[in-house]
């Protein structure tokens, strides 16, 4: 039977009890293809190995014409495959290809190979892409510009309160599952599960970014969304801990302080943020875009109630900008060791280490407030303004009206405020701590 067909209707005759003679016969087929069956053959080919001999290869193909064109789809080795199968799938395909005039055997092959190997891909993604590998990740990506302190708070709420979450894929990581995680967490400390909130979020904001999870609504983000389940929680508000402040005196004193120590990226970060009395994020996150020197105006992108307010600079603040390396203008202005954002916690662990005390970064907004209705005649409505908070009660031109004339008036409010900083003060003011006071914290 070598170099000749197999009669059809032998084939349809034996296709049941083939029998090792016959099979004995098909491996004995010379190179070439060779019909086995109606639209079935048995291709053969001699491939040369290193010894200058032959190896010889047999397989199946299904042969069948598509949009006028004669195709052949291979159906595997006859090593792998028997002719009861081979039979059996090409009577399939034929049948498929009666039913519908545009289904091609090959590009319905192919298609599902994509499909398996998309699959394969998900598979194994979920599988190693677990909670616990991308919060590794994150806090890698992140923990070089992290004080020791905020390193293990992190460690502990993520790596710790969070351990339910580990295992799972974290494209499967949603709401149900994180209030499961925080719910304990609330009724032990509920600044806890706010922050716990805050570094799950912002590990599956970076899961999603490399494409591990799906995009969308974060499941995690606190405002407008846990905070429905667990109230309007916010740090500084309704936290147990109040805000501790330096008092109006005093601050002059550690500023000055500041001032005199080596002048690198973070103690700059500190000094800027008090003469600018902003909230601390907005200083990390400034760029050099939003900076106008011409027009001495630092256009913060977003605050937590108004969007792309203007901070009036005063002497103090563009003296402070000259002294950084201005990068281009995407830079960031104040620039952490990793060459990204510094992270919030750097600045309060200088002040505790520089001043000795609790007093936090966040206070310089109630020393602030105070010196201006204690010490000043400042307008109360510039004072919202410099602190960023809405005024005009939900009056849109009330409110840009307000903007707009409060500009100046901020400007040389902010001036006064940063001669304050700067003003002499007795040596026993910088080291004298027993006026220290707990303020109300400025939201």
């Amino acid at each position: 039977m070598s170099g000749k067909s197999v009669n059809h209707a032998w084939v349809e005759t034996w296709l049941g009890v083939w029998t090792l003679t016959t099979v004995k016969e098909l491996l004995a087929f010379g190179p070439g293809k060779h019909r086995v069956a109606r639209g079935l053959y048995l291709q053969t080919v001699d491939l040369p190995v290193k010894d200058g001999s032959t190896s010889r290869t047999r397989s199946w193909l299904m042969r069948y014409t598509f949009a006028g064109r004669e195709r052949w789809m291979g159906l595997g080795s006859l090593d792998v495959v028997g002719l009861a199968d081979a039979t059996k799938r090409v009577k399939e395909e034929r049948a498929k290809m009666l039913l519908d005039r545009t289904y091609d055997p090959i590009a319905a092959r192919d298609s599902a190979r994509t499909v398996a190997v998309a699959a394969e891909q998900e598979r194994r993604s979920r599988a190693e892409n677990t909670f616990e590998t991308e919060a590794r990740a994150w806090i890698a990506a992140n923990g070089k510009s992290w004080s020791t302190k905020y390193a293990v708070r992190v460690d502990k709420l993520l790596l710790g309160d969070a351990r339910p979450l580990h295992k799972l894929p974290v494209a499967d990581v949603g709401e149900a599952k994180i209030i499961r995680v925080l719910a304990p967490v609330f009724e032990r400390a509920a600044v806890s599960a706010y922050n716990l909130s805050t570094y799950i979020a912002q590990v599956l904001d970076r899961a999603a970014s490399l494409g591990h999870r799906p995009k969308g609504e974060n499941p995690a983000r606190w405002k407008g969304f846990l905070e429905h389940r667990f109230g309007k929680f916010m740090p500084g508000k309704n936290d147990k801990e109040h805000i501790e402040a330096l008092g109006i005196d005093e601050l002059p004193g550690f500023y000055q302080k500041l001032a005199g120590m080596e002048q690198d990226t973070f103690t700059l970060a500190l000094r800027f943020l008090a003469v600018t009395a902003v909230r601390t994020d907005d200083v990390l996150d400034a760029h050099w875009r939003d900076v106008d020197f011409e027009n001495r105006i630092w256009t913060c992108p977003e605050t937590k109630q108004i969007k792309k307010f203007k901070v009036p600079l005063s002497d103090e603040a563009v003296k402070i900008l000259r002294q950084l390396p201005q990068g281009n203008l995407d830079a960031l202005v104040f620039v952490g060791r990793d060459g990204g954002k510094i992270a919030q916690n750097t600045l309060r662990d200088i002040m505790k280490r520089e001043w000795n005390g609790t007093a936090t970064p966040h206070g310089f907004r109630s020393t602030l407030t105070d010196w201006a209705h204690e010490r000043t005649t400042i307008d109360p409505k510039v004072v919202d303004m410099i602190l960023a908070h809405k005024i005009g009660r939900g009056n849109e031109t009330e409110e840009a009206y307000r903007r707009g004339e409060l500009l100046v008036k901020r400007a040389d409010a902010m001036q006064k405020w940063a001669k304050h900083l700067t003003k002499p003060v007795k040596a026993a003011t910088v080291t004298d701590l027993d006026e220290r006071r707990t303020l109300a914290p400025a939201s």
